[in-house]
């Protein structure tokens, strides 16, 4: 059986598997039960047009594959770079997903750090989210892959 890529602007919109007579010889007597039916028979000149040959190309393109030499080969699409905007926005997001967790760490502990009221390891603790929280605030957001800063490890004592 040979097999057909149906190509529109050198992008596979779907592969074809030819179609045979399986069940009986056909009633005009043109074919023979297992003959294939030729495309030209099947389809309109114009869908036609636009098919390509892949039986003898290996690996068989898939939908959504590309060509950019008649049909002689194909290669799976190439996902398009984020643009600056996408890059930008999912980084913001980032961010501000880290920002939270580390406000929700630090939630009613700054007034008692500037009044004086915490003990030294809460200290500790709040300047270490204060510190990361500074960092994250200098990430460039505009490059694709920023280095994030890393989060405070603190150790949790049992009281």
């Amino acid at each position: 059986m040979k097999l057909y890529a149906h190509v529109v602007g050198g992008s596979v919109i779907e592969p074809l598997i030819a179609s045979a007579y399986w069940d009986a010889d056909d009633p005009s007597g043109n074919f023979k039960k297992g003959d294939e039916i030729p495309v030209a028979q099947r389809f309109t000149a114009a869908f036609v047009a636009n098919l390509i040959d892949v039986t003898a190309i290996s690996p068989q393109p898939q939908q959504g594959w590309v060509t950019a030499d008649g049909g002689k080969s194909f290669a799976a699409p190439v996902a398009a770079p984020p643009s600056a905007e996408q890059i930008a926005a999912t980084n913001t997001a980032m961010r501000d997903s880290l920002m939270q967790v580390a406000n929700n760490a630090t939630f009613g502990i700054a007034d008692a750090y500037a009044a004086g009221l915490l003990d030294t390891s809460d200290s500790q603790t709040f300047k270490a989210w204060a510190a990361y929280k500074l960092a994250l605030s200098k990430v460039d957001l505009t490059t694709a892959n920023p280095s994030w800063p890393t989060q405070p490890v603190i150790s949790v004592q049992a009281g």
